[in-house]
């Protein structure tokens, strides 16, 4: 599997969470490249939760990194509250996949 997609640029500002963001991706692609079923799998299950959970899951950024979806207009928030987090789940799944 190639790259996911690069920072979206009409969200990009240069700011603390586009910084966050790009690692997110790097990580997210290299689990995607050591074992893509594995992840993939965890993934979609995630991605179902949090579509079914918060009706606003569009406006969220990192929804899109981890739907692989394009953005296309600048989001409000970057990341689902606590235990729903995306950067949490992307955090947590790279370290048991590298550790």
């Amino acid at each position: 599997m190639g790259m996911l997609y690069q920072i979206d640029e009409m969200n990009a500002d240069g700011s603390e969470n586009d910084k966050k963001w790009q690692l997110l991706h790097e990580k997210l692609t290299a689990m995607y490249k050591r074992d893509q079923f594995s992840i993939h799998e965890k993934v979609i299950n995630l991605h179902k939760r949090l579509k079914k959970k918060y009706p606003y899951y569009m406006q969220v950024r990192l929804y899109h990194l981890l739907s692989m979806s394009t953005v296309q207009r600048p989001k409000i928030h970057f990341d689902f509250p606590d235990e729903d987090s995306v950067e949490k789940f992307i955090e947590q799944e790279h370290a048991k996949f590298f550790s």
